[in-house]
């Protein structure tokens, strides 16, 4: 394509949304009346296009007369805009875009980070001699209310491994975030990553008023409490979900004491012989107090060794006498 030099009327009132020229190299292009006049074109990639050839008020017409479809537009430092051209559309202003275009820079199409610039200002930087930048431009939109989701780990416990890598993953509500947003990476709404014992990662500039779900797998044998693992993301605050694991060794069991040897037994005593049962007495059974009867006894034995006596003496008298 580096010999065309005329494109007139070449993608004119075209039905076609996606037009795919991005390898399409012109060292000399002269005339582009109404090359792209009235076309339903979402995205226009001109960034090996050289046209400074097409200078003047008469060559390049309505070049973009009544792109009103065009969001992407992709420019070089050889393309340029003429007076004449018809490139002059405002992006709409409403709740989703501001009314201005903006330079992509190091962000991407769905998230620009470059200069915010109106329609005349983006004409000015490739008018004339002026170089402008390799770039892309889309249509900016109105700036979201954002906030931020930490995740943080810990791991306790004497058998807990500060080593081993958790599992986690984070489901939004909405399925349209996709892309890096801080240390985590989205796709359709769903960002999964390892963490070890004290990380943590936060996913930074997500939309606020999105639900969130944080899961944590691989954590068979740990006792798991966790805080903040559903909730919302808040405007301008960081919401953290808190996931400290604990696993303790089993504990060590208790020696069995030492046995001890058990006392010998102590010899049974001898039974003793059971007494004799004394001989049956024919006496009546003594009754009541036998301590004057005794008295009485010992006076009369008395009484007769006296009387014996008496008669001793008297008998021997007589047979004195004699």
């Amino acid at each position: 394509m580096s010999r065309v030099t005329n494109l007139h009327f070449t993608f004119s009132k075209s039905a076609l949304t996606d037009l795919n020229i991005s390898g399409w190299k012109f060292a000399a292009l002269a005339k582009q009346t109404n090359t792209f006049e009235l076309t339903a074109i979402n995205k226009l990639d001109l960034s090996l296009w050289d046209n400074k050839g097409a200078e003047g008020q008469l060559t390049s017409p309505d070049t973009f007369l009544s792109m009103s479809n065009l969001q992407i537009l992709m420019l070089n430092p050889d393309f340029r805009f003429f007076n004449n051209d018809s490139f002059t559309f405002t992006p709409p202003t409403n709740e989703t875009y501001t009314g201005k275009w903006q330079a992509v820079g190091s962000g991407t199409v769905d998230d620009p980070k470059g200069a915010e610039l109106t329609v005349a200002e983006l004409r000015a930087l490739y008018m004339s001699e002026k170089l402008g930048p390799l770039e892309t431009y889309v249509w900016q939109k109105v700036a979201k209310p954002l906030g931020n989701l930490k995740v943080s780990k810990t791991v306790t416990g004497t058998a807990g491994e500060l080593d081993k890598e958790f599992s986690f993953t984070i489901t939004l509500d909405d399925k349209t975030v996709s892309g890096k947003y801080g240390d985590m990476t989205f796709a359709e709404g769903k960002a999964e990553f390892v963490l070890k014992n004290g990380e943590s990662k936060t996913a930074s500039g997500l939309p606020a008023d999105i639900g969130y779900t944080v899961t944590e797998s691989n954590n068979e044998g740990y006792t798991v409490t966790k805080t903040g693992d559903t909730g919302k993301i808040v405007k301008d605050e960081t919401a953290e979900a808190v996931y400290t694991n604990q696993k303790d060794a089993p504990p060590s069991p208790s020696p069995l004491p030492t046995p001890t040897a058990s006392p010998s037994p102590s010899p049974s005593p001898t039974p003793s012989p059971s007494p004799s049962p004394n001989a049956p007495s024919n006496q009546a059974p003594k009754t009541g107090d036998t301590s004057i009867m005794i008295l009485w006894v010992i006076i009369l034995a008395v009484a007769v060794i006296g009387v014996v006596l008496v008669i001793l003496l008297i008998a021997k008298k007589d047979k004195t006498d004699e």
